[in-house]
């Protein structure tokens, strides 16, 4: 995955994480280490895809809110993805998408 670089600002602990070869930017540790983590995880899960922060964070959301249908130019991943329950996503626009 990468390396978690833990930074303090302006009296907040934050972190950063090192994926690939860009840093993710600073997000609060305090009060949302478990939420990160559990994204991280799944960024872990479909490495090889490979899952962006924005995607995990979907997916993630997905699993917190039940919400499946998904909006999307990333059709070959989110076919892939499924919410942590293992549901797939629902490609509101796979239908206008022309046939290749």
């Amino acid at each position: 995955m990468g390396r978690k670089v833990y930074v303090e600002t302006n009296g907040y602990k934050t972190i950063e994480w090192e994926l690939r070869d860009s840093m993710v930017p600073m997000v609060p540790v305090e009060q949302h280490r478990r939420k990160f983590e559990r994204i991280m995880d799944l960024v872990e899960k479909y490495r090889d895809r490979p899952m962006d922060l924005a995607d995990a964070s979907l997916v993630w959301l997905a699993g917190r809110s039940g919400v499946r249908d998904i909006l999307t130019v990333d059709a070959g991943d989110f076919a892939t993805f499924r919410t942590p329950q293992g549901k797939p996503f629902r490609d509101v626009l796979a239908a206008r998408r022309p046939v290749r």
